[in-house]
């Protein structure tokens, strides 16, 4: 590892005061996976949303106004753009206006707008047509089901279409990013979590799944920024599609590994040895 050759990812989410989530997760594993993480944070929560309680919350519009204008005088360059919770149509717009005038080489999109078949509280379907738009800008991108349900206009509840796989998968990769990965799907019937790829320009489709394990006792909030992160850090490190989300996947396993173990949160800190090491991954089954 050379921190010489790490890319400088402009990463656009929130930060939690209290929480395993956004930028809580998405530096650290940033670094972990050799990448220089340069904060764009879209607003400052006092905790995630996990907790039972309403989190306080700082919209930090303005403040990335003002960050655009000095990064602009520094004439600074980027490898990546990266983007996760954006707390309105406004930022999307924002973020297009970062992509346009630093030129990253690669952006990669993880469409915050829900889970568990609802939008989140704060989202309405201007949030969703704002992060359609975005989408066409993304190399790569790893809606959820419900995400990738509202960016399809269709029901957000819909279960994962299986017999029909590669078509909702290409309907994905038809807004924009060549390679689009479906989070978080269980399979009852192997006793897994999968996620389902499509590379589109070479038409290859992957799933890649790991064990199920028992409920987190504090819930997986910060899952899909982890996911995201290392997927980010391995594609820009060479590796294949299918191998960059084998490794974020045996990772997050780990994490929930660590979060029963120690009745905690997702144990980011338990599974970093691993990462860091890079010596395993999840199944990979081509379909």
């Amino acid at each position: 590892m050379s921190l010489l050759n790490a890319p400088k990812v402009m990463a656009m989410h929130d930060l939690c005061s209290y929480g395993r989530s956004s930028l809580n997760v998405v530096s650290p594993l940033l670094a972990a996976v050799n990448c220089y993480c340069c904060a764009l944070p879209t607003a400052l929560l006092s905790s995630h949303f996990g907790f039972g309680h309403e989190p306080s919350m700082l919209d930090l519009t303005e403040e990335l106004h003002r960050i655009y204008t000095q990064w602009d005088n520094m004439n600074l360059e980027f490898d990546a753009f990266y983007s996760g919770y954006l707390a309105s149509p406004e930022q999307a717009d924002l973020a297009r206006k970062f992509i346009n005038r630093f030129q990253p080489s690669f952006i990669y999109i993880d469409p915050v707008l829900g889970d568990n078949g609802k939008l989140y509280p704060a989202f309405d379907q201007k949030q969703v047509d704002a992060m359609r738009s975005l989408m066409q800008y993304s190399h790569a991108s790893s809606p959820n089901l419900t995400e990738a349900n509202a960016l399809l206009a269709l029901p957000l509840d819909q279960s994962f279409p299986r017999r029909y796989a590669k078509d909702f998968l290409r309907s994905l990769s038809a807004l924009g990013p060549n390679i689009i990965i479906v989070t978080g799907i269980p399979d009852e019937e192997r006793h897994s979590i999968s996620s389902y790829l499509h590379i589109s320009d070479r038409d290859e489709f992957y799933m890649i799944h790991t064990p199920l394990l028992g409920p987190a006792p504090k819930g997986l909030h910060g899952t899909g920024d982890s996911f995201a992160s290392i997927v980010l850090g391995r594609l820009l490190a060479g590796s294949t599609p299918q191998e960059a989300v084998a490794t974020a996947m045996y990772y997050l396993n780990k994490t929930i590994e660590g979060a029963i173990r120690f009745q905690e949160e997702i144990a980011i800190e338990y599974a970093l040895p691993d990462l860091i090491a890079l010596n395993a991954m999840a199944e990979i089954e081509a379909f």
